[in-house]
């Protein structure tokens, strides 16, 4: 899992949200092969160069106040380093980034059409009741082979079994 960071644009959302009694809805996750000198700090407003983007899948409670947030990619024709992970409101706005040049956080495989992409957000100080994450629908219960697993994610700590979730992020 992929732990990322809160922009200034997700926070000021979810609290814009929560004092006018509204919820911000996460509903998408992008990757990119953008290079950073240093870690992101807040201030991104966007991928620095966005490759593909698709719905969220699926999420789970992850722990107290986090929340892990996976996306399906197909494309059978990519392949490449994937450095920069975000998670995208309903209006666009970039919600979360996670980045890295060296090593990158996943590789896409032309050799392997599918990619899962998961994301870790840590919510402690945010309206979470204000908070709203929206998936397609399809579960993603992962039935795969190990090795095939590690080596197309790099930074998974743990493997975790995806299923769908029926709990509003307002009772985590």
């Amino acid at each position: 899992m992929i732990p990322a960071l809160i922009t200034n644009a997700g926070i000021a959302a979810a609290t814009d949200a929560r004092i006018a009694g509204l919820q911000v809805e996460i509903v998408e996750i992008a990757i990119g092969t953008g290079t950073y000198a240093t870690p992101p700090n807040g201030t991104e407003m966007a991928l620095k160069t966005e490759i593909a983007r698709f719905p969220v899948s699926d999420w789970t409670d992850s722990g107290p106040n986090e929340v892990a947030i996976a996306g399906y990619l197909t494309d059978p024709g990519l392949e490449a380093g994937i450095t920069e992970v975000g998670c995208f409101l309903d209006t666009g706005e970039l919600f979360a980034i996670a980045a890295r040049s060296t090593p990158p956080l996943l590789y896409k495989s032309v050799a392997v059409p599918d990619l899962l992409v998961e994301i870790t957000l840590a919510l402690s100080g945010l309206p979470i009741e204000a908070i709203t994450i929206t998936d397609d629908g399809n579960d993603l219960t992962m039935l795969c082979d190990l090795p095939w697993l590690t080596q197309n994610t790099l930074d998974m700590n743990k493997i975790a079994i995806l299923t769908r979730q029926s709990l509003k992020l307002a009772t985590l």
